[in-house]
């Protein structure tokens, strides 16, 4: 998907460095610091997670690039919570 200015696409594998950087930095985090990655393990099992709800929901967490750039800028999307309600998240 595109925006004027952004690139959004499905996580892959080979966002997973960058994904870790932005969700092991403690100022992503100040509204909820017991959720910072401390390990690369943890960032896997969310993009794995993200990829299954891509599947099975048809909607899920986007990574977020400015147009030109390969640079991630952050991650974005929707996900179902307990089977019961959408939920809106983001980082950058």
């Amino acid at each position: 998907m595109k925006t004027p200015r952004l690139v959004l696409d499905e996580p892959a594998d080979a966002d997973l460095d960058a994904l870790y950087e932005i969700c092991s930095d403690p100022q992503s985090w100040t509204h909820f610091p017991s959720l910072r990655h401390n390990d690369i393990g943890t960032t896997q099992r969310m993009v794995q997670n993200w990829t299954a709800q891509w599947r099975r929901d048809g909607l899920s967490t986007w990574i977020v690039r400015e147009h030109g750039s390969d640079m991630i800028s952050g991650y974005g999307g929707c996900s179902i919570r307990q089977n019961a309600f959408w939920n809106l998240g983001y980082r950058h």
